[in-house]
């Protein structure tokens, strides 16, 4: 596969795909200048979907999506369509594959009040929401369908769910845990923004149902800090976050209600920003970085449900702090 100039392509274990390649990082600009979020997921076909994310900072922000021409991510030669552009905003976590067979994307323009302000107004004032882009045709035409307002939420990282009763579940990351929201016409319409039972230290997490029917989240669980929106806004570019400890993989048997069976991933300082995918082996695989200024390294978690059931690692080939990839081409920055 060939690299765009000033890009390297970084492969690592297949999380999502055989073979998949789910990493873009800039190597002739300072990381401060240009951030890249990249988002993959198979549609009904079993087509290989990489919805990219490109904010130069000062710059107007876009997402756009690929489409793997090829039925299978592992053929000899992967042919990606034109790129296009689906949506105003950032998409930091995976759409969503309703029961109807819509596809609901989480976009965001962040807030002024998230913890990073504009440096030029972009012009979307009216669109600094919780956002959710729908499909109802597998991708072919994407648009704006409705947005959750959550007090205090802080870069928005939502995720949807699709409840037993056919209702959405959108919870956002705020400063005070996460929030939440429902819709119950499709996404159109959202219930005023609240706090919801679920703490959180202001991070990204991870929510997904099983095959089995339980809700699995990847969060912070039994951490001590939290951090608010003065503390944010008073550091620089290189942001020193509170909390993110204790990385705990969750189960829900109740649609959420509560979370009694937990398995504890790792328990180190500055463990965070988890995605996670369930394998037809019955193993789910949770990728997340660890010291991401510092020691920078993306590490993987595999352990079944029922190792989270018994809360240890019994199965047999299940493993923790699997290490995934070590940046080493940049100093450290304090």
């Amino acid at each position: 596969m060939q690299c765009l100039p000033g890009f390297m392509i970084v492969d690592f274990f297949s999380v999502y795909h055989h073979n998949a390649c789910i990493c873009l990082i800039n190597t002739g600009k300072n990381f401060h200048q240009c951030a890249f979020a990249c988002t993959v997921f198979t549609n009904q076909a079993k087509d290989l979907t990489l919805a990219k994310c490109k904010f130069p900072i000062g710059e107007s922000m876009n997402t756009t999506e690929r489409f793997l021409d090829a039925f299978h991510a592992d053929a000899d030669e992967l042919v990606w369509s034109k790129p296009r552009r689906i949506a105003n905003g950032i998409m930091m976590n995976k759409p969503l594959v309703t029961s109807k067979g819509e596809w609901l994307f989480p976009c965001a323009i962040w807030c002024d009040t998230s913890g990073s302000v504009p440096s030029e107004r972009h012009g979307l004032e009216n669109e600094q929401f919780s956002n959710v882009y729908a499909s109802t045709d597998c991708g072919k035409t994407i648009t704006l369908r409705g947005h959750a307002d959550i007090p205090g939420r802080s870069f928005d990282e939502h995720m949807l769910v699709e409840k037993k009763d056919g209702a959405l579940w959108m919870l956002v990351r705020t400063f005070k845990g996460i929030g939440e929201s429902f819709s119950t016409d499709g996404g159109y319409t959202w219930t005023p923004g609240r706090n919801s039972h679920i703490d959180g230290p202001c991070s990204r997490f991870f929510i997904r149902r099983l095959k089995s029917g339980r809700l699995l989240m990847i969060n912070h669980y039994n951490f001590d800090q939290r951090i608010d929106l003065d503390d944010i806004m008073n550091q620089g570019n290189v942001k020193s976050w509170k909390g993110r400890s204790h990385l705990t993989a969750m189960l829900s048997e109740d649609d959420g209600e509560t979370w009694p069976y937990t398995l504890l991933l790792d328990e180190r300082n500055e463990v965070s920003y988890p995605d996670a995918k369930e394998a037809d082996n019955g193993y789910i695989y949770v990728t997340y970085d660890w010291e991401r200024v510092t020691q920078r390294e993306i590490l993987m978690a595999r352990f079944t449900e029922d190792d989270i059931l018994r809360g240890k690692i019994l199965s047999p080939e299940g493993k923790l702090r699997v290490l995934v990839n070590k940046a080493l081409g940049q100093p450290d920055i304090h």
